[in-house]
């Protein structure tokens, strides 16, 4: 059997004095003081967590009554600490990956800890390990991996694909620990990173484990040798459209040769090369490679020879959209008589061959057509003989004269529509069209010159800024380019409404694309109309002084560069609460007036604002208990269908009224028909239990008789347009007279004949009638000094001329205060019976309210027996 201990508190503040009890027996002798048991901490919460720790922070409890932390990590790694009263976070290090721990912390007071907190909290999970390919092509790439090192508990994977950039391409989920081969498209000429990440306990990310790979781009095409000289090599080449590259490298080198080739780097927008300074009569070994960064494709190799020393070399030293320029290198060896130049075809009013002498060192025909392929050709005239023809074939630059437009109705968020009018200069075969935005790729499409006018782009970003570039194409030759800088419309923001009584929030949620700020647009009813709002994850605008229960309509753009999306419509209707207390009014009050068992006179004012919506009906509340919970209903019975209940329930005495302030004491159902809003503050007079209209077909107005000798509370219930109530301030006590009290004199005892007794008595003998007269008069002061107010049999109910019978009902005495007589107290008034008593809230010296009002006593004038 285990002792336990009883502890008593002491004067010393936070202390107990404490003593052992064995089976139920306590020890006479203390054991001593205890300190008291301190507060725990308010909250244990993580901070953060890795694979090998987890920082936990608490609030720290209210009471200053502590010294410190203690802090505990349980198993597998168990450790225990004790802090400072200063520190409110601990991270816990050397944990093992993916694994659950209960972290448990108390405050500490002299050695004496508080109860524990304690929270599972959980490590994250280890990087997974060997990422890697299992195979690859140009176009898509197989690959796995393995678990972490330490795998604990993995509940999925997580894979992406991102560029060189870290920019995501795509994801996907490897559901369960199971690991299995995946692939992703790619695209020949990028760096790719592969990312995986471990999630255990289906919320905890680990590390990831990245392998980063390139695809070498595709092989240029087309590659061949478009002109050869004596010491010069013209090279064409292609990129291939489904890769990325940047450029090309070209290689070339003696054939047999064991020097090191020469190279040049060209831009991808190069495809033609001129290898000059070689040797005559020479075979060389070139070749031509497309590179993206540090990547390079497989090579094209090319095998070509320079001609014979005999011939002129021919070289197109310039040209433009009308003329070329040729320059040549005469044949050494042998003496030069001249040389003949020929262009064909022939430039009009021009010759088409020229004989030039031989210390000309360039020649340049003009007048040419724009983008239109010519043949040149060099012969070297000799004294005996004239060389073989030396030629070369030069396009002079296109023109493009074209005027873009944008076609604003069919350019969309994601769509542009371009428009031009057709190059008529010179010739060309196709228009090039290249679309740039702020990312690297550019779309590029070609279109026939003989094609309608109009080139559409697709899958674009909205909001996005696009400079379109046009060029005309002859042969290998472009145009000097054209822009047209156009702007995709961006999306309309998506919204929401957060509603109130008299404002409304706008919320608008960011769409996809590029957008520079939002227009807000309230149709009606605001006192802004326009707003210009700068867009965020969520952006927010509060309309204030806004109509209760009213619909808003509201149009929203996004704006991008001065374009502006399609507007977005909707609507927000404001919140119709329930009603609102002006709590500066007094509450209804009772009217002193004529005391009667049946009924009382009350001013009704309306404590209801409109802040919250019009108050357009009414009802009035009549209940014998202010505390009685069905007090706040918004429906309550008739009058007819509560008189007959012990204790007589809530009821209406007028339901859903919109003409209740109309001063006639009544409410028709007929008033419903009308929309009638009533100013706070705004009072009139009512007989609660004067009128009796409780026909079957109308529930409005139903008021019959109170019951006597009873306290009621009063309240007005307000209604809201959709029905929303609330229960004005229900009212102090008002009670009803006695059932045998009248209306001329209610507190008047029934009077006495003291003529008739004297003169029965009297005579017979004289004396006697001097002593019952003396007797009489003593009576009736006796009477006047404690008035009886008990109920007589003679005054119930029925002999009320008011009623009918079939009105007559046994009407309870109401429980509450009682006189000494066990009577209930009886409203009086030191003025005279129409101004009885007063209802009143009385604040006693508790700040509680009194069931009753404080009354003054009624006292009339009797006449004296002797006056």
């Amino acid at each position: 059997m285990h002792p336990a201990y009883k502890c008593c508190p002491i004067a010393q503040q936070g202390r107990a004095l404490c003593t052992t009890v064995y089976g139920g027996i306590q020890d006479k002798e203390p054991l001593g003081f205890i300190d008291k048991i301190p507060d725990r901490p308010a909250s244990l919460l993580k901070e953060s967590s890795t694979n090998d720790s987890i920082t936990v922070t608490w609030i720290p409890p209210k009471s200053t009554k502590y010294d410190g932390y203690r802090i505990a990590i349980s198993p597998p790694n168990q450790k225990t600490e004790v802090l400072a009263r200063s520190v409110i976070s601990h991270t816990f290090r050397d944990l093992m990956s993916s694994q659950r721990y209960t972290i448990t912390l108390t405050t500490v007071l002299n050695d004496v800890e508080s109860k524990q907190l304690s929270s599972d909290f959980y490590t994250n999970p280890d990087a997974p390990t060997n990422v890697r390919i299992l195979s690859r092509t140009d176009t898509r790439i197989t690959f796995i991996w393995s678990p972490p090192a330490n795998p604990g508990e993995i509940d999925d994977y997580q894979c992406y694909l991102q560029d060189s950039k870290g920019h995501e391409i795509t994801s996907f989920d490897n559901y369960g620990s199971d690991i299995r081969e995946h692939s992703f498209d790619i695209y020949a000429g990028r760096t790719y990173i592969i990312s995986v990440y471990a999630y255990a306990y289906y919320k905890l990310k680990g590390m990831p484990a990245s392998l980063r790979f390139s695809i070498i781009p595709a092989v240029p095409h087309n590659v061949r040798v478009t002109a050869r000289g004596q010491s010069y090599l013209e090279c064409e080449f292609f990129g291939q459209s489904n890769s990325y590259y940047d450029g090309f490298e070209i290689t070339w080198l003696e054939k047999a040769s064991s020097a090191k080739p020469s190279n040049a780097f060209l831009q991808r927008e190069d495809v033609s090369y001129v290898i000059t300074d070689l040797k005559s009569s020479t075979t060389y070994d070139i070749m031509v490679y497309a590179t993206s960064g540090e990547q390079k494709s497989r090579g094209v190799a090319l095998e070509t020879s320079t001609k014979a020393s005999s011939e002129a070399e021919l070289f197109v030293k310039s040209y433009d959209q009308q003329s070329i320029t040729v320059a040549w290198k005469k044949p050494s060896g042998k003496t030069v008589d001249g040389l003949k130049l020929n262009i064909d075809p022939v430039p009009n009013a021009q010759m088409g061959s020229e004989e030039v002498a031989t210390d000309i060192q360039e020649h340049t025909w003009e007048g040419l057509e724009a983008g239109h392929e010519y043949t040149l050709e060099i012969e070297v005239i000799y004294a005996d003989a004239t060389s073989e023809k030396v030629n070369r074939k030069q396009t002079t630059q296109p023109v493009i004269n074209s005027v873009l437009s944008e076609d604003t109705d069919q350019t969309k968020e994601n769509v542009i529509v371009l428009t031009y009018n057709r190059s008529n200069v010179g010739e060309f075969d196709h228009y090039l069209f290249s679309l740039n935005g702020s990312s690297d790729t550019a779309t590029v499409a070609k279109q026939h010159r003989h094609l309608y006018p109009r080139i559409t782009f697709t899958n674009l970003v909205s909001g996005e800024n696009y400079v379109v570039t046009a060029r005309t194409i002859s042969g290998i030759e472009e145009s000097t380019p054209i822009q047209k800088s156009i702007v995709t419309k961006p999306f309309a923001p998506n919204w929401a409404c957060d509603q109130g009584a008299d404002r409304l929030t706008i919320i608008l949620s960011k769409p996809l694309g590029f957008v520079d700020e939002y227009i807000l647009e309230c149709q009606e009813g605001c006192s802004q109309r326009n707003t210009t709002l700068r867009p965020t994850e969520s952006t927010k605008q509060e309309i204030r002084n806004l109509t209760p229960f009213k619909e808003y309509r509201f149009k929203v753009w996004s704006v991008r560069l001065g374009k502006y999306s399609e507007a977005a419509s909707f609507s927000c209707t404001t919140e119709m609460k329930a009603p609102a207390v002006d709590a500066t009014l007094r509450k209804s009050t009772w009217i002193p007036s004529e005391i009667s068992p049946h009924e009382f006179q009350v001013e009704l004012i309306n404590p209801f604002l409109n802040t919250n919506g019009d108050v357009v009906e009414f009802s009035l509340l009549v209940t014998t208990d202010r505390d009685d919970s069905r007090n706040r209903a918004a429906n309550q019975p008739s009058w007819k269908d509560s008189k007959d209940k012990l204790p007589m329930p809530p009821y209406f005495a007028v339901n859903r009224c919109s003409d209740l302030f109309d001063g006639d004491n009544m409410c028709w159902s007929t008033s419903r028909k009308k929309r009638n809003v009533v100013e706070p503050g705004t009072s009139v007079h009512f007989t609660v239990g004067g009128t009796l209209n409780c026909d079957i077909r109308d529930d409005s107005f139903c008021n019959g008789p109170l019951q006597a000798d009873s306290t009621y509370h009063v309240a007005i219930v307000g209604y809201t347009e959709n029905g929303l109530h609330t229960v004005g301030p229900i009212s102090g006590p008002i009670r009803t007279g006695s059932a045998g009290t009248t209306a001329e004199d209610p507190n008047q005892p029934k009077s006495v004949n003291i003529v008739t007794i004297a003169v029965g008595v009297g005579l017979g003998i004289l004396l006697l009638i001097s002593v019952l007269t003396s007797l009489a008069i003593f009576h009736c002061r006796k009477r006047v000094a404690r008035p009886d107010t008990r109920p007589q049999e003679d005054m119930a109910v029925g002999s009320d001329p008011t009623y009918t019978s079939a009105d007559q009902v046994v009407l309870p005495v109401e429980s509450g205060p009682l006189n000494a007589d066990d009577l209930p107290r009886q409203p009086t008034s030191v003025a005279s019976p129409d101004t009885g008593y007063e209802a009143l809230d009385v604040e006693n010296s508790n700040n509680q309210r009194d069931d009753y009002e404080v009354l003054e006593g009624i006292y009339h004038e009797i006449p004296d027996a002797t006056d």
